[in-house]
């Protein structure tokens, strides 16, 4: 088993990258998307290995994996304790020493100093990876510490959706990694969009027929899926799985009643399983984008 301090360094040096290559249609967007930013959270242990994105496993061409909660952070934890000041983090590690990284204005590691090393990143203006590492490391008995330094290079189909990279090299040698995203608990694929107030609520029952928590889900706009916490977990429990009585085999509209400009009631009867109607009327609404949503809003009638 490799040492936690040879470990460390792999995954330091596995950061660092350079892109130099033609433009490419098919892969530019990707490329975009690895640009610093303030936004970027270097409470995360995930800035520590330049990760973009929900990542929940990545795993290098060395045969070691890492994974992370959907918070961004190591599942087990990186560090006993860590101590935040601005721009740097102090990592008090496992094997008793200490690491600190500081980070610049955009997210970006620029230095790491740990107890038998110390590495410097050099960046091309804005782009989230470093174009070049120098380290030194210091071992027992050495009068002077031994100094590497790596560049890498890119092309535009090395780069993933959310501007990660999978594959480099490093000093003439490829080296890959695999990435495994945690699912948007929210959405899956794109938000769809519905003109007409029939055609959402053609989704929403056609949905509960078909048990399809994907289309259910995207009848909703997607804030208010986060703000209500709407998950495809929660969604799942409501949409499938029900009883017989309250599942649905046909369905048919019957009127579009325009409240107002932006609000719409739709009356539509459902043909349970169970056999019996039920007359349902759904309040849907006209979102800022000017598509129209379900609101999750109605009742049921006797008629």
């Amino acid at each position: 088993m490799k040492s936690i301090y040879s470990l460390l360094i792999s995954f330091l040096v596995c950061i660092t990258t350079f892109v130099s290559c033609k433009n490419s249609s098919d892969n530019q967007s990707n490329i975009a998307k690895a640009i610093g930013s303030a936004d970027t959270n270097i409470r995360a242990d995930k800035a520590l290995y330049g990760l973009l994105g929900p990542v929940q496993t990545v795993t290098y061409s060395e045969d070691y994996s890492l994974n992370f909660d959907r918070a961004g952070n190591i599942v087990g934890g990186y560090s006993e304790r860590t101590r935040y000041n601005k721009r740097s983090r102090t990592d008090e590690l496992y094997d008793m020493t200490t690491e600190t990284s500081t980070f610049d204005e955009l997210g970006r590691v620029i230095h790491q100093l740990g107890s038998e090393y110390e590495q410097a990143f050099i960046y091309e203006e804005d782009f989230y990876y470093p174009s070049s590492m120098t380290g030194k490391y210091y071992e027992i008995g050495d009068d002077e510490p031994s100094k590497i330094t790596h560049t890498y290079s890119y092309t535009p189909k090395d780069f993933d959706q959310f501007g990660n990279w999978i594959s480099r090299m490093d000093n003439q040698e490829k080296v890959t990694r695999t990435i495994i995203y945690w699912p948007d608990p929210y959405d899956i694929g794109t938000q769809p969009h519905y003109k007409t107030p029939k055609a959402v609520a053609k989704a929403i029952y056609k949905a509960q027929k078909n048990e399809d928590v994907k289309t259910y889900l995207g009848t909703y706009e997607y804030s208010k899926r986060r703000l209500a916490d709407m998950t495809v977990e929660n969604m799942t429990t409501t949409i499938v799985g029900k009883k017989d009585e309250f599942a649905v085999r046909t369905f048919r509209i019957v009127k579009d009643v325009a409240v107002n400009e932006k609000e719409h009631e739709v009356i539509v009867d459902v043909l349970c399983k169970s056999g019996d109607i039920r007359h349902m009327h759904l309040f849907v609404y006209k979102g800022d984008d000017g598509y129209w949503y379900n609101s999750g809003l109605g009742f049921e009638s006797k008629e």
